[in-house]
């Protein structure tokens, strides 16, 4: 090529060891978010596949007690001695022989532990993808605050399989998916109701109708966004994942990633913003299910164990199998959690 000073605009050999230092930072980025998008897109084959695997491996067992694979636990026994794990994991395997559990931990894999040495997190287990979730109070994150409040509201882009949790605060409004996204541990959040958390949840609460993680639907009236369509069209689901000062709302769905529209074009999905990870959930009466009924029936009620980014599918466990849908296509269970 040509002069180096073309290319680096520098005049001494500091200048370039600075130079040097910002490209293998930015490579180093830019390799961490290839990698989350690669762990997203095999996530999503699997689920295609009929597997509903995601980074946790929630692959359905049917082991004695309430403890399964993909389980969030946490360590309690006394006898587990000095310097034992003491931290929120994920189940990964059971031993027949004695009943211990293997879990993985964020900074211990493959631990093992007994019965009596652990417990289901009941707030841990309801933080999966597709959780709106905040920073418990009281808590401070163990990898610092970065860009993140008390207070904030996201939702969960992904649980890996060591319990480390991405969250989508909305930081990158014009990236990927996986762009902006802030990192803690299972132990560190709590998940919240999407509509009651309008109202407890203001550190980055967005003026207007719509807030982070809210399920919305382009609107049926809709005769042309002055953002243009792309590949969305009416009456498609997908959550919202940030918002511009002019008003533009950044939204994740099935068909399209990224997908920009104003607060006209589209409407809170109120049926589909009920259904989060944890819910008891049925079929909508009347819905004939995109990818086919499978394990479900018509009154099947199940549990969800997780939701894509862009809303879609969602997998639901019903008894020992899990199943995949759509949002639209599920409903709450009155009396239910």
């Amino acid at each position: 090529g040509g002069r180096s000073a073309e290319y680096l605009d520098v005049q001494n050999e500091s200048g370039i060891a600075k130079v040097f230092q910002e490209i293998v930072v930015r490579v180093s980025r830019d390799r961490d978010e290839l990698v989350r998008q690669l762990a997203a897109r095999l996530a999503r084959l699997a689920v295609e596949a009929g597997e509903g695997s995601s980074a946790s491996d929630d692959r359905p067992t049917n082991w004695p007690g309430q403890i399964q694979r993909g389980t969030h636990v946490r360590c309690v026994g006394t006898s587990l001695g000095a310097g034992a794990v003491r931290d929120v994991g994920v189940v990964k395997d059971r031993r027949a022989s004695d009943g211990a559990y293997m879990i993985n931990f964020p900074e211990h894999d493959k631990w093992w532990g007994s019965p009596s040495d652990i417990v289901i997190d009941s707030d841990a287990e309801l933080v999966r993808p597709g959780a709106v979730v905040t920073v418990k109070a009281g808590v401070t994150p163990k990898h610092d605050w970065g860009n993140a409040k008390p207070g904030f509201r996201g939702y969960v882009v992904m649980v890996d399989y060591d319990g480390s949790v991405a969250v989508q605060f909305g930081f990158s409004p014009d990236g990927l998916p996986g762009d902006g996204l802030w990192h803690t541990q299972l132990s560190e959040l709590v998940a919240i109701d999407p509509n009651e958390s309008r109202r407890a949840h203001r550190a980055n609460k967005w003026p207007g109708p719509f807030q982070i993680g809210d399920a919305v639907r382009v609107k049926l009236s809709l005769q042309e966004p002055s953002t243009g369509w792309g590949s969305v069209r009416r009456g498609s689901i997908g959550y919202v994942r940030a918002r511009k000062p002019n008003g533009v709302y950044t939204c994740d769905f099935p068909e399209m990633d990224g997908a920009k529209f104003r607060e006209r074009d589209i409407e809170i999905e109120a049926i589909a913003n009920r259904v989060r990870p944890g819910k008891q959930v049925k079929v909508r009466a009347g819905v004939e299910p995109g990818y086919g009924w499978g394990c479900a029936t018509a009154s099947s009620i199940g549990v969800v164990v997780k939701i894509d980014h862009d809303a879609s599918p969602v997998v639901v466990r019903f008894g020992t199998q899990l199943w995949k849908g759509r949002p639209h296509e599920l409903e709450v269970v009155a009396g239910l959690r």
